[in-house]
């Protein structure tokens, strides 16, 4: 899933305003229609209860001011519809009967993750948290920034497979038993907003984004359309950058110990012998500073053609830098074998690893145990 980064994040009121379902109806368009995924998504600061939405031969809050009540539960606040004691026939039973079950089942879904992985949803600290690392943005820009309706389909995929249940080990009462049980838990809430923002600009592109001050992670809406189970994959990544984050070091050196990773001028790895051959001539053009420190045998390597073909590995006259590697990789196409066989990054076209690629990596001190039964992680 695609993340918006920063220095202070990995890139996505008391009450979560997402979970909020009450506001106020002024007129029959204003209300929301009477389905289980209804958006339902309180604005800040409004607290009036909202009625059921009008469609053909519904009775309306103007009709017969009925008022749904509300039942108040860890900081949300879950409807319930009221028929009123009007008398008159309802013709939407099955379909009230169909949302009150959607709304029990929510809040079965809430309850069990607060309870079970000690995580909370709180959307309304999900934007402060975007509009705080843009304090520049626009008033315009950041009004735009609101928080999301908890579907019930996003808190399936929350709960799912892949997601918080694969991380249960580590997560709630569980993680006492745990190698992490003296650390505090790295991600303990989860909101869901419309956007993020990139250099004060709403950022539409990022799925999710995990901000490590607040232990929090947000499902930016983006993840609802880019797949089906798109929340589940974006919650997944944005999890591990918490609880994992620890281990990253460790685990890529697994990968990588001994072994030169392509080279990475810009937010992606070269992935291709080809490309990182092109990116590692451009870098050298520009005297780019951390290219000989975080890539040193790429570094020799062109630093080495340099000295071998003098003329043809430089700018000339009135040429980016872009073209003239572009060019250079052209006249040195010969020069490719040595190349890769000099950084030793590829093999058969792809980054070689430390090891095969068939062999199973565990993280460090995650390593299950069977012993007496019990898994560590």
């Amino acid at each position: 899933a695609d993340s918006n980064r920063s220095p202070e994040s990995d890139i996505t009121p008391a009450a979560d305003a997402a979970m909020d379902l009450t506001r106020s109806v002024t007129s029959d368009a204003d209300a929301p229609t009477l389905r289980p995924d209804a958006d339902l998504a309180a604005k800040p600061g409004e607290d009036t209860p909202h009625t059921t939405a009008p469609g053909p031969g519904t009775r309306t809050a103007a009709a017969d001011q009925t008022v749904p009540t509300h039942t108040a539960d860890g900081g949300h606040v879950f409807a319930v519809p009221d028929d009123g004691d009007t008398g008159a026939p309802d013709v939407h039973v099955e379909e009230k009967s169909e949302f009150a079950n959607s709304e029990l089942e929510r809040r079965r879904l809430i309850q069990k993750m607060e309870a079970e992985y000690h995580i909370t949803f709180n959307s309304a600290a999900g934007v402060q948290a975007v509009l705080e690392q843009s304090p520049k943005a626009a008033d315009a820009v950041k009004a735009k920034i609101t928080p999301l309706p908890l579907h019930l389909n996003t808190l399936k995929q929350l709960s799912a497979r892949a997601s918080l249940s694969d991380y249960a080990p580590i997560l709630g009462g569980r993680r006492k038993d745990s190698s992490r049980s003296s650390f505090d838990q790295e991600v303990t809430t989860i909101g869901a907003v419309r956007s993020a923002l990139s250099k004060n600009a709403i950022y539409f592109d990022a799925t999710g984004q995990y901000f490590k001050s607040r232990k929090l992670f947000n499902i930016y809406a983006s993840a609802h359309f880019r797949v089906n189970d798109g929340v589940m994959r974006t919650s997944t990544h944005e999890l591990a950058h918490g609880l994992l984050g620890y281990a990253l070091n460790d685990f890529t050196k697994s990968f990588w110990d001994g072994v030169e990773s392509p080279w990475k001028p810009f937010r992606v790895e070269a992935f291709s012998p080809e490309v990182d051959f092109e990116w590692s001539i451009s870098s050298h053009l520009q005297a780019h500073v951390k290219f000989p420190q975080q890539a040193p045998r790429h570094a020799k390597a062109i630093a080495d053609l340099q000295r071998k073909h003098p003329l043809v590995l430089t700018r000339l006259p009135g040429e980016s830098v872009g073209s003239a590697a572009q060019r250079i990789v052209r006249e040195l196409s010969d020069e490719l074998p040595w190349f890769i066989d000099q950084v030793g990054t590829w093999e058969n076209g792809r980054p070689r690893l430390a090891f095969g690629r068939n062999r199973q990596v565990l993280l460090p001190r995650e390593r299950a145990s069977t012993r007496e039964g019990t898994t560590s992680r």
